[in-house]
């Protein structure tokens, strides 16, 4: 069963440490974000290892939307500063973040579920 509180948790904590860690340290600082917020979504999630891994790929692929609303509002910086075209670097950069904030948050659920689980 989907525990939505803390989804929602999970995606509020994703947004604001992307941000804030994106802005101090880049794609790197926005994924180690993205991971903390899900490992918390794991353990909040207070379930078994597969459904925090699913609570974290919720949390991570809606964190991926919304950045690449954040990326798609603010294109054209990025584009230029970037040098991507709008057709083909930016679809590709949105699909990578989208896909890896997935990944990620599968990871970090799976591991916030463990560390409920040792307790």
């Amino acid at each position: 069963m989907i525990n939505w509180r803390s989804i929602i948790i999970g995606i509020i904590l994703a947004i604001s440490l992307g941000i804030i860690l994106g802005l101090i340290g880049g794609t790197s600082g926005t994924l180690i974000g993205f991971l903390i917020a899900t490992i918390i979504t794991g353990y909040l999630a207070n379930s078994t290892t597969i459904n925090g891994a699913i609570h974290g790929m919720i949390v991570g692929t809606v964190g991926g939307i919304i950045t690449a609303i954040i990326v798609i509002i603010y294109g054209s910086t990025i584009g230029s500063t970037l040098d991507l075209s709008i057709t083909g670097g930016l679809f590709m950069l949105i699909f990578i973040e989208v896909a890896g904030g997935a990944i990620i948050g599968a990871i970090g659920g799976a591991v916030g579920s463990l560390i409920k689980g040792e307790e």
